[in-house]
């Protein structure tokens, strides 16, 4: 049967019946490697001049009518053992060797003490529920017409000996008889130096099957394993494969398992040419590799599951355990623990602990669900690193690591986590999602370094979604699970997306990521699908009705976010369902710009916002931020394209620097628009067409204008660039404007009046003071005159002018105004002049820190109480008389603002002055 083995919108096949397909995929390898495995069937072959003979220590016979078939009689027996001991043991093409043991022996242990390699490419039977034990420390070679045909497990190693309970130890390399006592089974296979390797030969159109009865373990350990080709079955029993280098003692369990040593070096292991490990069945089945390097690839698979139409409720699956000391590569290969279709149970766990794990050319691993049961966890723990490599090749299996309730499955999805120094997914999927009814799983990543996600899955006109996945699919019903991310730096480009969504009938989960630095970009050089971190209800192509279910909401802690050259960061619905929260925390800056490819602005954006297609409401966002930069048609906002209000946007920072056509805004469609509250604590910068707009409605619709808050000691705007702070609306009312400052400078209120005067137009969609050059503050009706908001500019109750003073017309020589005879030390006065703070109002008075500083007060609420489209707060005014007005700012060292009259951006002296006449001769 083939799976329908896809994520997200991307459909692929494969199955576990992989086995049917070896002899397609292996008429397409190069000549070259035909002619080697000519070369392997014909040392393969050399095997009929070898035999099957006893080495006369434990009483084994050997009978041999052709000498192609080999009889095995006698051995030594203590208990329930049976032990065998042999010269050589080789099993020719064809041949077979037979062992006749009683019916009550539970275990055959046999060596081989002739320090020639086993080449077995025959068939290898016994008696009853016998299991078999094979040892011959100078290697076992697996033909590709290699069989078994016994009741019990198999065992197969290139130890030196088997390692008893009670201290005894049946050697190959040190034959000695069985003591006459009662022997248990082994505890333990002891190594010595250079172990020798198992290995498996397959050819084109034949492999080598090692099958075990269900409920049986086949167990295979060596110097280095290397499986070219075969398939080693043991329904809803064990396989276990491992490989040691160097001396030790392997610890054997009585289920098959093995313990290896700590702190010993173990041996290679490698799957390759399509070679099949499966204990899928109605149950059990575990799956356990331990290796130094590992190598599974060549369209290779390991399965641990409940096949089609079998299981029952409680049925369940055993575990797949890979561990690797160095390296595990999975390469066009596959490795599921799952729950076929019309199968009922639970899949296991997939465990895969390394140094460094990389997964690629179309590779899958997962634990899925398509019958009826909770799939088990995917659980990656690689010291170094994690690989996640696709391709940029249309129509190729999608390289994935997946732990999914798929399409028909009715349960739960399990839980993905990744935990690791470094992540890196291209052109591939990592997801927990959810096809079917029911939940799906969490996804985690734990990255100590950094987390690096780029490109997308090729599709024929748009690529489909690579990066980090969490979503209610297309059929799902149920609550997506929620995505994870704590890592040292986030990166997110080139059409990855870190994505929690839901395009069925479940709410979508949430989205967490916990950074150092968050960077989310396109390169400019390509033009992707999209590229962003995204919480979302989302319509897919596929989709007739609408997503039913919720957005998650999405929070984003970091010291340092950028969102450039058309990224995106937005939490958004398309259905049914409302938008969730976007709330963003970096300690030192956030940073929104887009840039320019072949002439087209690509806007990068956060977002919270609702669709045109979707019925729901749009989410707030939520930004603290040491410094905010949005440039170069950056975006920051909250929308709504419904007849819904749009969500609350609110900024909290030391200061905000919006340029070149940056925004923050709070729109509508036809509802009305949301709220934008800014604190911030140094200044607002506005430059180059950059603007703040809770605007609503387009012409001939939407609801009334949002409100403006904007707390800010300095507000500043650029002349003639036409930078704009408005809460308009077109059918509807204008909003209100509330400004608290210390200055504004560069941009002024505007009235409807006044700004059709300035227009020289009433036509409501021309009333848009982005059609001026000044920097306006309006808050409108385009349609009717009688529907204008407010502006409330709330200044503190002190006049900028106050303590200001008029300058006499000739400067007044300095030596007037000091003391004569000054040359008398200690007894003179002095004239100093200490900063640029100003000069006293009158050179007879006395200087005071009056004349020269406008300490900070609180800001003092207007009480005018008035229905006009602008107010503005009334100052006290000061004593008619001409005054020089203040020329800038400054702040001193207390972050206390002084108005200067003088240009503080300018160097050196503001005025020119005489020097006074003096003989005195240096005084110190």
């Amino acid at each position: 049967m083939k799976h329908d083995w896809r994520s997200g919108s991307v459909s692929f096949s494969a199955s576990p019946s992989i086995r049917k397909a070896h002899s397609l995929f292996l008429f397409t390898l190069p000549l070259c490697i035909i002619g080697s495995l000519t070369s392997i069937l014909t040392s393969i072959n050399t095997v009929t001049a070898q035999q099957v003979t006893s080495d006369g220590t434990v009483s084994t016979t050997v009978i041999t009518p052709d000498g192609k078939n080999f009889n095995i009689n006698d051995g030594t027996t203590r208990g329930g053992n049976l032990f065998h001991s042999f010269k050589e043991f080789s099993i020719p093409t064809g041949g077979s060797a037979s062992f006749n043991n009683a019916a009550n022996i539970q275990n055959i242990i046999s060596r081989v003490t002739g320090g020639s390699i086993s080449t077995i490419d025959g068939l290898i039977k016994a008696n009853g529920a016998a299991n078999l034990f094979l040892l011959n420390p100078a290697g076992i070679i697996f033909g590709p017409n290699a069989r078994l045909q016994i009741g019990g497990s198999f065992l197969g190693s290139t130890a030196n000996s088997f390692v008893f309970d009670n201290g005894f130890e049946f050697s190959a390399t040190d034959p000695q008889a069985p003591p006459l006592l009662t022997i248990n089974v082994p505890i333990g296979l002891g190594f010595r130096d250079n172990p020798q390797n198992i290995t498996t030969k397959s050819t084109p159109t034949q492999y080598p099957t090692l099958e075990v009865p269900e409920g049986k373990t086949i167990t295979l350990v060596g110097g280095n394993l290397s499986l070219d080709g075969p398939d080693l079955l043991a329904p809803g029993g064990r396989v276990e494969l491992g490989g040691l280098s160097t001396p030790g003692t392997v610890g054997l369990n009585t289920d098959g398992s093995l313990n290896f040593p700590v702190g010993v070096q173990l041996g290679d292991v490698s799957l390759t040419n399509g070679a099949i490990v499966d204990v899928s069945a109605g149950g059990g089945g575990s799956i356990a590799v331990n290796a130094r390097n590992l190598d599974i690839s060549g369209g290779s698979a390991l399965y641990a599951g409940i096949n089609q139409g079998l299981g029952s409720v409680g049925s369940q699956v055993g575990d797949i355990t890979l561990k690797a000391s160095g390296t595990t590569t999975v390469a066009n290969s596959f490795v599921f623990n799952y729950v076929d279709s019309e199968a009922v149970g639970n899949s296991g766990n997939l465990t895969i602990e390394t140094q460094k794990l990389r997964v690629s050319d179309g590779a899958r691993i997962g634990t899925l669900i398509f019958g009826q049961g909770n799939a088990g966890n995917l659980t990656i723990k690689a010291d170094e690193l994690v690989e996640v490599l696709g391709t940029e090749k249309l129509n190729q299996t999608t390289t994935s690591l997946q732990a999914n309730l798929e399409s028909g499955g009715i349960g739960k999805g399990g839980d993905l986590t990744i935990d690791t120094k470094k992540l890196v997914v291209r052109n591939a999927q990592v997801g927990a999602s959810t096809f079917g009814k029911g939940d799906a799983g969490n996804l985690t990543v734990l990255a100590t370094d950094s987390v690096e996600l780029s490109g997308e899955i090729p599709g024929n006109e748009k690529g489909f979604p690579g990066g980090l996945l969490a979503q209610v699919d297309l059929k799902g019903e149920g609550r997506g699970g929620n995505l994870t991310i704590k890592t040292g730096r986030l990166s997110v480009s080139d059409g990855s997306k870190v994505q929690v969504a839901t395009f069925g009938q479940g709410d979508a989960g949430n989205l967490f990521i916990k950074a150092d630095d968050v960077d989310v970009f396109e390169t400019p050089k390509y033009n992707f699908y999209s590229t962003g971190i995204f919480a979302g209800v989302q319509i897919a192509p596929q989709t007739v009705d609408q997503p039913k279910g919720n957005a998650g909401n999405l929070t984003i802690e970091t010291d340092r976010l950028r969102i450039r050259d058309g990224g995106i960061v937005t939490t958004f619905t398309q259905g049914e369902g409302d938008a969730g929260t976007l709330q963003i925390r970096a300690k030192e800056s956030v940073e929104v710009f887009g840039t320019s490819l072949n002439g087209r602005l690509r806007t990068s954006t956060i977002s919270a916002g609702a669709t045109s297609t979707s019925t729901g409401s749009g989410g707030s966002l939520r930004i603290d931020t040491g410094k905010l930069i949005v440039r170069d048609s950056g975006t920051v906002t909250v929308s709504s394209e419904n007849t819904k209000p749009a969500g609350q946007l609110e900024i909290n920072a030391r200061s905000i620097s919006l340029d070149n056509q940056g925004s923050l805004t709070a729109t509508s469609t036809s509802g009305n628009g949301g709220n934008i509250i800014l604190g911030v604590q140094d200044f607002l910068l506005l430059r180059r067409n950059s603007n703040i707009s809770t605007s609503a409605g387009l012409a001939g619709a939407g609801g009334d204008g949002g409100n403006i808050t904007i707390n800010s000691p300095l507000i500043v705007a650029f002349p003639g660039e036409n930078s704009d702070i408005t809460a308009n609306a077109f059918n509807g009312s204008g909003g209100k404007v509330t400004i608290n400052t210390q200055g504004l400078f560069g941009i002024t209120p505007l009235s409807r009046q006044e700004l059709e005067q300035r227009l020289n137009t009433t036509d409501p969609a021309q009333l848009d003071p982005r059609n001026l050059p000044t920097n306006d503050i309006t808050a409108i009706s385009q349609n009717n005159p009688n529907l204008s908001g407010t502006v409330n500019i709330i200044t503190p109750d002190v006049d900028p002018t106050r303590g200001l003073f008029e300058l006499t017309e000739t400067v007044i020589d300095p030596a007037q105004q000091i003391a004569q005879n000054p040359c008398i030390k200690g007894f003179g006065s002095s004239f100093t002049i200490v900063g640029r703070g100003g000069i006293p109002t009158d050179p007879k008075k006395i200087l005071s820190s009056d004349n020269v500083r406008v300490d900070l007060v609180k800001p003092v609420a207007s009480t005018v109480s008035s229905t006009s489209a602008t107010q503005k707060q009334p100052s006290q005014k000061p004593p008619v008389k001409e005054i020089i007005p203040a020329r800038g700012w400054i702040y001193n060292e207390k972050g206390e603002v002084l108005l200067v009259g003088y240009d503080p951006t300018k160097t050196g002296p503001q005025r020119s002055q005489p020097a006074p006449a003096s003989s005195c001769a240096a005084v110190r």
